[in-house]
C-alpha cells in the first residue's frame, strides 16, 4: 500500500523560487520512492493567502496523510511548528530528512 507522505518545512521567506524548488525537490525524491506526496508550496502557491489559512488548509491535507517527511530545516525541538506536533499528536509516521538515506532507500542529496 502506498503510503501518503505530508512535506514539513521552513517557509520563513515565504513562497520564494527557492523555496518552492526545495520542497519540489524533496517532493520528486519522495515519489520515486514510492510514496504519495502532500507538497503544501503545491497547495499554497497564493501569495496572498494569509498564514492562518494557510495553516488550515495544510492541517485539512495533514490528516489524511500516513507520514510526515520533516526537512532538515525544520528545528524538531521547535514546539511552534503546529503541523509537526500535531503529526506527533496523530502518531504519524516520522521522516526527518536528515535521517532520511539512514533508515530507506537512497533517495539522493535531499536539500533542507
Amino acid at each position: 500500500m502506498i503510503k501518503t507522505i505530508f512535506i514539513i518545512g521552513e517557509r520563513t521567506n515565504g513562497f520564494s523560487a527557492r523555496v518552492y524548488n526545495k520542497f519540489k525537490k524533496v517532493q520528486l525524491l519522495l515519489e520515486e520512492a514510492g510514496y504519495r506526496v502532500i507538497n503544501p508550496i503545491d497547495i499554497l502557491e497564493n501569495t496572498s493567502i494569509q498564514l492562518e489559512d494557510a495553516i488550515r488548509t495544510n492541517i485539512k491535507f495533514l490528516l489524511g496523510c500516513d507520514a510526515v517527511y520533516i526537512m532538515p530545516c525544520v528545528r524538531v525541538d521547535n514546539s511552534r511548528n503546529l503541523e509537526l506536533s500535531l503529526a506527533i499528536q496523530l502518531d504519524l509516521l516520522l521522516i526527518h530528512g536528515a535521517n532520511y538515506n539512514e533508515y530507506f532507500v537512497n533517495i539522493g542529496n535531499v536539500v533542507g
